[in-house]
């Protein structure tokens, strides 16, 4: 089947631009999210101090406070320690699976900035922007004569690079509930957003081991992952004591998945775009977090997230030098991650 090497390097060209676009739209969240609170703190001035009745748990007496300005801001910056597993294979009329490749503990140094805005009473909108490098991690890649895994003619491991960064913002709107015997305060906020979320891998200090031992001098492939889609979640909050709560939120991706590849060393591919996959998927992530109030305004926070994704059947297709490109199928990739992070949240 011919293609038009001409147009899939333009868009592939287009999907580079646009992962550019993924960090410049972190950088304006972060500066719109910086410079917004000065605007709101100025605009609070004009109100009168926040009166409360000393029963109210101090979670109530946040929510008092804030019914009192036009809006309430809020971020946080963390940094933390993040592990992922990816991996992907694909499959022939005959075989099942031809090629696998996956990323194995591949450990990540990453920060996070995330900023919450109150726009209208206990309506909100929050979003976040993540960036981080690969500190370490193992790949293999391995060809199978014959399905289920078996008559394996071709493996290879090497070493992880790269970067990830994700971006997400949504809105919802803030549910308190407060009283009762235990004199505890817990908010529930629906959510509904957009998120981005990518994956910079490359693969480098390669050694052969099937069908024998060699090195793999000047390897450096690269695997850009990019999952796209809406999310619907909620988050609670709850109120432990006074100085203590406790944060818990699920949400659920509708996404589309896309990567783009370069294998280097195969001379029967083309470059820089060597093959592309391309499916539909979903994904699910939870956070628990704790957070210590250490004065009115600024909060102290511990969390661990776990992130699990998984596509449908997609297509592979694969570019080669000689001109011409073959699909096949992409089986279900699958993507698992998990963070542990501190940080400090900030209260306008």
């Amino acid at each position: 089947m011919e293609c038009s090497l001409g147009y899939e390097y333009y868009m592939y060209k287009l999907r580079r631009i646009n992962k550019a676009t993924l960090h410049h739209l972190g950088i304006i969240l972060f500066i719109v999210m910086v410079s917004f609170p000065s605007y709101i703190y100025a605009g609070s001035l004009a109100y009168e101090p926040t009166i409360v009745n000393e029963n109210e748990t101090q979670l109530a007496k946040w929510f008092s406070e804030r019914e009192e300005t036009t809006a309430m801001f809020q971020y946080s910056l963390d940094i933390g320690y993040r592990k992922d597993d990816l991996s992907w294979s694909i499959a022939t009329d005959t075989v099942s699976h031809v090629s696998e490749v996956s990323w194995k503990n591949t450990e990540i140094s990453q920060a996070t900035f995330s900023g919450e805005i109150n726009i209208y009473k206990d309506w909100l909108v929050t979003g976040y922007y993540s960036v981080g490098a690969v500190a370490s991690g193992g790949n293999q890649d391995s060809d199978y004569a014959a399905s289920n895994r078996t008559n394996m003619y071709m493996h290879s491991e090497s070493k992880t690079g790269g970067s990830v960064d994700d971006v997400s913002l949504a809105i919802g709107k803030k549910l308190v509930i407060s009283g009762g015997e235990l004199q505890r305060t817990i908010t529930i906020t629906p959510l509904l957003g957009f998120s981005i979320h990518e994956q910079s891998f490359t693969m480098y200090d390669g050694h052969q081991t099937v069908p024998f031992e060699a090195v793999l001098t000047n390897l450096n492939n690269t695997y850009d992952t990019q999952w796209r889609g809406i999310w619907f979640g909620a988050e609670s909050m709850f109120e432990i004591d006074k100085k203590r709560l406790l944060k818990i939120s699920y949400v659920y991706n509708n996404v589309d998945y896309s990567a783009d590849a370069n294998w280097n060393l195969r001379r029967d591919f083309s470059h820089p775009l060597s093959f592309k996959h391309e499916a539909k998927g979903k994904g699910q992530a939870i956070s628990i977090g704790g957070y210590y109030i250490f004065s009115k305004n600024v909060l102290f926070n511990l969390s661990f997230d776990y992130q699990k994704w998984v596509t449908k059947r997609g297509v592979d297709k694969t570019y080669f030098s000689y001109g011409t490109t073959e699909e096949f199928t992409l089986n279900p990739v699958m993507w698992r991650s998990h963070t542990y992070s501190m940080g400090v949240t900030y209260n306008f």
